[in-house]
């Protein structure tokens, strides 16, 4: 299995415009934390973006572990808090008045297998998958294909303020962790 800590989830990356140009897909930036939750053998854990584990989210991490029916997973995602609409609350997240959330929109492991190699598509098939239906717990999110210009400023599950990250389609993790541009 993966070792969770030394995964490193793709930073955003800005850019004066957003790519125009089909072969790429857009993901939702939620007002949260960026984080990767390790499910396997023992106490699941989760970890920051740079690798710290989230000692605060361990409630999180035991109910996604129960959204996942008894699977093993690396997921990688955002932990937010939903005000009443269904938006991000990130004063509700900090100041820990929120019930946590994890929005999923890439599964890097299941069941012992990486899946980094995978291209990024299929890796989000698996996970859509993996979650058959949203809970109080997990989220699927999944990506949005569409020129970027299009998408930047678009309101996607009912939130107002949203960003995005842009990756081509066909590219896989494995080829970041080589130096692979993003």
């Amino acid at each position: 299995m993966v070792n969770p800590a030394s995964i490193q989830p793709i930073a955003p990356v800005r850019v004066p415009v957003p790519p125009r140009d089909r072969s790429y897909i857009h993901e939702v930036k939620f007002d949260g934390f960026r984080g990767v939750i390790y499910i396997g053998q023992g106490e699941p854990a989760v970890y920051s973006k740079r690798g710290y584990r989230f000692a605060r989210f361990a409630q999180l991490g035991r109910n996604v572990t129960d959204a996942l029916r008894g699977r093993a997973a690396i997921l990688d995602g955002e932990i937010v808090c939903l005000d009443a609409n269904g938006r991000p609350d990130f004063a509700a997240l900090m100041t820990r008045r929120g019930t946590p959330v994890y929005a999923a929109f890439d599964l890097l492991a299941l069941d012992g297998q990486d899946l980094r190699a995978l291209p990024l598509l299929d890796r989000e098939r698996r996970l859509r998958r993996l979650i058959r239906q949203d809970g109080p717990a997990l989220r699927y999110v999944p990506h949005v294909r569409c020129d970027g210009v299009d998408f930047s400023g678009r309101r996607v599950h009912s939130i107002s303020k949203a960003s995005s990250a842009s990756r081509p389609a066909r590219r896989t993790s494995a080829s970041r962790a080589r130096g692979g541009r993003r």
